[in-house]
């Protein structure tokens, strides 16, 4: 007889998947089906003996024609999806028992079924990182997904559980990035060996194994890259850097070494930031946006950002603007959200440079605006009543964005510089024709910011607004002395 799913699989099973198909249709009541009879028929003869006529016969006590065969059919197909929906629960419950990420995640989404929420948030931690533990990138990413779900519709809504979800959506990113860049490896080596059996007649170990000198020198490269993402590097710098010099063994030519060198020099360049070492990064960006050509527009705008950020942070504030004007033309083509990032920047300088006048010209309202430049648009406005000596109006600007914080934290929660800004406006106003007192209280004041940028996160004491802040410190009490 011809060969045909339902037979193939009929014949592929073990007798005790069979015992087990067997038992599972007497519990579930229906051995008086015809599938199961059909199934008793093909398990008890040589199914290649068995013709369709004799199959019919046997099932419907009736000759065959061609005008019932679709009762054959229907019964062959209902057999053929039991055996299926058998097979894939096996494979499931064998899946389950041997991988505990899989087990912790199925294990989750019922907890999520169930509406048992609070044991979605009690179980999380362990189960994504004993996902981690073994470089299980995908599954740790969609365990994840059903906490960042959690906090976002089922928990209580506190802006601390939306800021955990925010948080975990990073993080997420992170493990899908990790699983890629294993994946990328893992295919580099795939590729190579199609390559080399598509090229050679041999079917050996070598045409399996071979990798040229460059391909060996890649693996080692993606290796390291990998390990960027998936491991706690202890010196990300000296690890990048290795990964530099790898990619400058390989001829110019080889796959696309560019974009590899180009996301290596720019993660480099983060990490000097991260480290205070800004000349470093600069020399980086500089070389970087030299190649112009090669740049994509967005990249582009992003590493002028980053570029001028640092040269802000390193108070060549003349250069910084020369910068910015030098590179006008090549913002002007970005999105809206990148080039509202570079109008801050300059309205940053401009406040830096204490020049109130262009500052007045160019600032927005802040109606429009998202969180973040909004935080700076007051700060802003605070800054120029400062300049205009308007201490009252710099205090008041801060006091009415601090009452507006106070029911709704922020996603960037600025509220500690606030305060500090609150501090500074406040002891001018109230001191000023006592310097003495002045003085006292901007020392401890800057104390007080100092533990701050020592314990802050990156985005916070490299935040512009906080680096005009201490300046201004500083700048008043050299004034005072």
């Amino acid at each position: 007889m011809r060969s045909n799913k339902l037979f193939d699989l009929i014949t592929a099973l073990s007798k005790t998947e069979i015992h087990q198909l067997s038992q599972q249709f007497k519990l579930n009541h229906e051995h008086k089906s015809k599938y199961v009879e059909l199934f008793e028929l093909l398990i008890n003869r040589d199914i290649s003996s068995l013709s369709k006529e004799e199959i019919f016969t046997k099932l419907y006590d009736n000759p065959y024609t061609e005008e019932k065969d679709y009762l054959l059919r229907n019964v062959y197909r209902n057999l053929t999806r039991k055996i299926e929906d058998f097979l894939i629960e096996e494979s499931f419950h064998e899946t389950i028992n041997n991988n505990l990420n899989i087990h912790n995640y199925f294990l989750l989404k019922s907890f999520d079924h169930l509406k048992l929420y609070h044991l979605i948030e009690k179980d999380y931690t362990e189960s994504v990182n004993h996902a981690l533990a073994d470089g299980d990138y995908l599954m740790a990413s969609s365990i994840t997904s059903l906490q960042i779900n959690n906090y976002m519709h089922h928990l209580t809504p506190k802006v601390r559980n939306f800021e955990s979800a925010d948080n975990l959506l990073s993080l997420q990113m992170a493990y899908l990035g990790a699983f890629y860049l294993n994946h990328q490896y893992k295919n580099e080596i795939k590729k190579k060996q199609i390559s080399n059996l598509i090229n050679t007649d041999s079917k050996s170990n070598e045409a399996y194994n071979y990798l040229n000198e460059n391909d060996q020198l890649y693996e080692v490269y993606l290796t390291y890259k990998y390990e960027l993402f998936s491991k706690n590097i202890d010196d990300n710098i000296a690890h990048l850097k290795k990964c530099i010099s790898l990619l400058n063994e390989l001829p110019e030519t080889f796959k696309n070494i560019e974009e590899e060198k180009q996301f290596c020099n720019i993660s480099l360049a983060h990490e000097y930031v991260l480290t205070d070492q800004y000349d470093k990064a600069n020399t980086i960006y500089e070389e970087l946006l030299k190649v112009e050509d090669s740049i994509e527009a967005s990249l582009k705008a992003t590493l002028i950002f980053n570029y001028i950020s640092n040269l802000i942070r390193q108070e060549n504030y003349d250069t910084a603007l020369e910068k910015i004007h030098y590179y006008e033309s090549d913002i002007a083509h970005v999105s809206d959200s990148l080039q509202l990032k570079l109008k801050f920047l300059k309205l940053m300088l401009y406040a830096f440079l204490k020049d109130e006048a262009l500052l007045c010209e160019f600032i927005p309202t802040c109606n429009s605006l998202i969180d973040y430049e909004k935080y700076i648009c007051r700060f802003l406005y605070s800054i120029v009543s400062y300049l205009r000596n308007d201490y009252e109006d710099a205090y008041r600007e801060c006091l009415n964005m601090k009452n507006s914080l106070r029911y709704k934290g922020p996603k960037f929660d600025v509220r500690d510089i606030l305060g500090f800004y609150l501090r500074f406006y406040n002891l001018h106003k109230n001191n000023i024709d006592n310097s003495n007192n002045l003085y006292k209280g901007l020392k401890r004041l800057q104390k007080d910011m100092h533990t701050y940028h020592n314990n802050a996160l990156p985005e916070f004491k490299e935040y512009l607004p906080f680096l005009w802040l201490e300046k201004e410190v500083r700048h008043v009490l050299d004034v005072q002395h």
